[in-house]
């Protein structure tokens, strides 16, 4: 056993809204039914506000669509997507998952 520092894991409060929310995320799929990778870890606060931050950007350029989509229906989707992810975020927040 070495006596390197190492950074605490954070704990994860974990709420039934939590966990809703984090299947909506996982779930997510176009208007094509396409599954949507939103968020690689759901749980990870950090990784949601990075994926929520990732899916605003796409409002930058009106011009931007997903492949095989109508740029109306893209925005929709990513309109949709940041809805999810907003919520996963409000619901992290909730209970506590600040860290």
């Amino acid at each position: 056993m070495t006596n390197s520092a190492r950074r605490p894991i954070p704990h994860i409060n974990h709420t039934v809204a939590l966990a809703q929310a984090a299947t909506a995320v996982t779930n997510a799929k176009d208007g094509a039914g396409t599954i949507l990778h939103l968020c690689a870890n759901p749980m990870d606060v950090h990784q949601v506000r990075d994926s929520l931050q990732g899916v605003a950007d796409l409002f930058e350029d009106p011009s931007f669509f997903f492949e095989g989509e109508s740029p109306t229906s893209a925005e929709l989707t990513a309109v949709n997507s940041l809805i999810l992810l907003a919520t996963l975020l409000r619901e992290h927040l909730l209970a506590g998952n600040t860290i």
